[in-house]
């Protein structure tokens, strides 16, 4: 294609192997624009006081950002990262400069879905284009409109476990030249003072994907898998592919594609075939989203009103505990401190709070959901959103949601007490509803 000019929106999709977005973009354009906004809403508080983007994600993020500049001026390239709203900020580039067409990961979120439709309504005559980018699987292959999605998971899987996984493209090595957005003045964000943390728990960006990929694989970790993930501590229990699964450093058919390389050497298993099973429900929340749009968001799911059911309130003072890890319950203070301190907690931590959230301490889940948003790495808003409806009762669950009972959960998991005494003091006692000069009484 002859006099094409593309500016390429990345979002959750900073990396240069298996990308078939800037791909496409580099086959289609003789010029390209690389550009990543931080919208300014996601560093204000929302109605719960969560900060949409806190400082672990940002780091990461940071962090992912900084190696996706140095790749591309590897390239001759530039990645301009503004601290501006992408919307208007897209429009006036286009207005200003012979852009012909713009690219970006198809939209999963809400949000990013208003965003994007909103942009083409404003830009009738660019050539807007969304690839695939953050799935094993294609629209052709497997979308679903909210009628017809399936209504468990054990419905998605077995649909999903008779397509195959596309083997993930090579490294992208050549790209076209950059245009400069020197002559606009949107606010550049300079992300040096983002990286505060210097060990935190996972570095960002492609380069540490790809060397956590490779250690992961070249330990025996992936053949004990099932066994090990519900540990609540430990870096080799789980594969902690989500740290960059969820901004796209790393792609999840490059996931799949180093799994079936490990299962064709060391022989297939029940421990590693879990790894592809914990895929497939990433990848079922992916399509939830797409199907369900804004009712992944809403305190009644996918519930309408004549089968609603009684929800949690808002009470500020539990939510602050619960928060703080400063609840009755030292299981759930544990996982709520480790995550306050690392941006990370496990899978079974995961569950084990947002049951305490909903059931012990009766808050509206999306309060507990925002505040995962602000303080977790990997945060994925369709992984997130879903599993918070799952255990609420308002999602995809056909048992109704899930209670877990806090004491048999720590007889199993922290049998000797060893990761409540990690992160929390023996002689802490915590109770609900308390008052003082500061604060109205919540009862």
């Amino acid at each position: 294609m002859t006099n094409a000019t593309g500016l390429v929106w990345l979002s959750e999709d900073l990396r240069l192997h298996d990308n078939p977005l800037i791909e496409r973009a580099a086959n289609e354009c003789q010029e390209l624009i690389f550009c990543y906004f931080v919208d300014p809403s996601e560093l204000k508080r929302d109605i719960y006081g969560c900060q949409p983007l806190g400082i672990h994600r940002r780091q990461f993020l940071a962090e992912s950002l900084l190696i996706m500049h140095d790749r591309l001026k590897e390239l001759g390239q530039t990645l301009n990262v503004f601290l501006a709203r992408p919307i208007p900020s897209i429009e006036s580039i286009c207005s200003n400069l012979p852009i012909t067409h713009v690219y970006r990961s198809t939209p999963v979120a809400f949000n990013e879905s208003q965003s994007w439709a909103q942009l083409k309504s404003m830009l009738p005559d660019v050539n807007m284009i969304s690839v695939e980018t953050r799935c094993l699987f294609s629209a052709a292959e497997i979308e679903f409109q909210a009628d017809s999605f399936p209504a468990t998971f054990s419905k998605f899987r077995r649909l999903a476990e008779r397509l195959n996984v596309r083997v993930p493209n090579g490294e992208i090595r050549s790209l076209p030249p950059s245009l400069s957005l020197l002559a606009f003045n949107f606010d550049r964000l300079i992300l040096d003072p983002w990286v505060l943390n210097k060990q935190p728990i996972a570095r960002g960006g492609e380069d540490a994907a790809l060397d956590h990929l490779h250690d992961y694989f070249s330990s025996k970790a992936a053949n004990t898998y099932k066994q090990t993930r519900n540990a609540f501590d430990g870096w080799e229990n789980s594969s902690k592919w989500s740290f960059w699964l969820a901004n796209g450093t790393l792609s999840v058919k490059q996931a799949a594609q180093a799994l079936k390389e490990f299962q064709v050497v060391h022989g297939e298993n029940e421990d590693n075939g879990w790894l592809m099973f914990e895929l497939l429900w990433r990848e079922y929340f992916q399509w939830y989203a797409r199907a369900f749009n804004k009712r992944v968001f809403l305190v009644d799911g996918l519930f309408d009103q004549e089968k609603r059911k009684l929800r949690g309130t808002f009470y500020p003072q539990r939510f602050k505990q619960w928060c703080a890890g400063n609840t009755p319950y030292p299981i759930v203070n544990a996982c709520m401190r480790q995550l306050n301190a690392t941006g990370y907690m496990s899978n079974r931590g995961r569950q084990i709070v947002a049951s305490a959230l909903i059931n012990e301490l009766g808050l509206d889940w999306r309060c507990g959901a925002s505040y995962f948003e602000q303080q977790l790495i990997d945060y994925d808003p369709a992984s997130n959103w879903g599993n918070w409806q799952y255990i609420a009762g308002v999602g995809a669950d056909p048992r109704g949601g899930r209670q877990f009972n806090l004491k048999k959960q720590t007889q199993m998991y922290d049998p000797n007490g060893e990761f409540i005494a990690k992160w929390t003091d023996s002689d802490e006692n915590h109770r609900l509803d308390y008052t003082d000069a500061a604060d109205w009484p919540i009862l």
